[in-house]
């Protein structure tokens, strides 16, 4: 029984060892890919377009997050040097990450990035060229809304005027 507990912890530490050594194999890195992962594996409903960004990003940054890929996309996992041991793995990532945005936007904003290399630029493009649109989208949105309101307050004088006209 001794031994099987000390088989046991050094099994432990060895899995510890080799998961700090290779992030590859660790669940909790983001280099770690589940054999489940594949170019069509994140489905993202509805896809992005120009006028649906804010929702659009919202469902791919938690598809993201679920995979623990953000720091791809946001810059805190950079790209390291082609010597570096992790840079195959970076790249697998980051290929599978820009498969994951491209399947998930629509054909011709697809075309636009679609020689782009990594996923960071591929999202910095796509948020600085459609989030703008919503932030257009929601002023408009809020004109209109001010407009209606001022069209009501008008109608609701000319009924008052009408009532009291007519008690008169």
């Amino acid at each position: 029984m001794f031994e099987s507990v000390n088989s046991n912890q050094s099994r432990s530490q060895r899995s510890q060892t080799s998961s700090k050594l290779l992030p590859v194999g660790d669940p909790q890195s983001s280099y770690y890919l589940h054999h489940t992962d594949h170019p069509s594996s994140v489905v993202i409903n509805p896809k992005l377009t120009t006028n649906n960004y804010v929702a659009w990003s919202r469902s791919f940054l938690l598809a993201l997050s679920i995979r623990n890929k953000l720091g791809f996309i946001n810059g805190s996992i950079p790209k390291p040097q082609v010597t570096n041991d992790l840079y195959p793995s970076w790249i697998k990532c980051n290929n599978l990450i820009v498969a994951w945005l491209l399947d998930s936007i629509n054909p011709p904003i697809a075309s636009i990035v679609f020689y782009m290399d990594s996923a960071m630029e591929i999202w910095s493009a796509l948020k600085q060229s459609y989030a703008q649109l919503d932030d257009t989208r929601v002023c408009n949105l809020q004109y209109t809304l001010g407009m209606l309101v001022r069209g009501l307050d008008g109608w609701i004088a000319i009924l008052l005027n009408s009532r009291e006209s007519a008690k008169n």
